[in-house]
């Protein structure tokens, strides 16, 4: 229950930078916002948060599903959009391939850090 005392302060955040911060994200004049590839975006991560969460049941491993089929809605809408919440192609660049993998290899060095040490 402690966590519902955050949702005033975040509604408050919001609507602070919403109407004090104007025209923080746009680059480009007529840049419109994938509100709807936001929504799904926003709504895989909870659910593969809350899958992870509740892994050892039967119902944690639906969401885990759930979210993956999200995150593949996600992907193609973001292709065949206009102006991407996530530019798809970037991708494809080798740069971030590599980039990626030395995250990666990061992530598990910490992790046996962590756990051997």
């Amino acid at each position: 229950m402690f966590f519902l005392f955050v949702i005033p302060f975040l509604i408050l955040t919001i609507l602070i930078t919403y109407f004090k911060v104007p025209n923080e994200w746009v680059l480009i004049k007529d840049d419109k916002f994938d509100y709807v590839g936001a929504l799904i975006f926003g709504l895989a991560i909870s659910l593969l948060t809350y899958g992870f969460t509740i892994m050892h049941t039967l119902h944690g491993v639906g969401l885990l599903i759930l979210s993956i089929i999200l995150f593949v809605i996600f992907g193609k809408r973001q292709l065949k959009i206009k102006f991407p919440l996530f530019p798809v192609k970037i991708l494809k660049n080798k740069k971030i391939y590599l980039f990626k993998y030395c995250c990666i290899i990061m992530f598990f060095f910490n992790i046996c850090c962590y756990l051997y040490c």
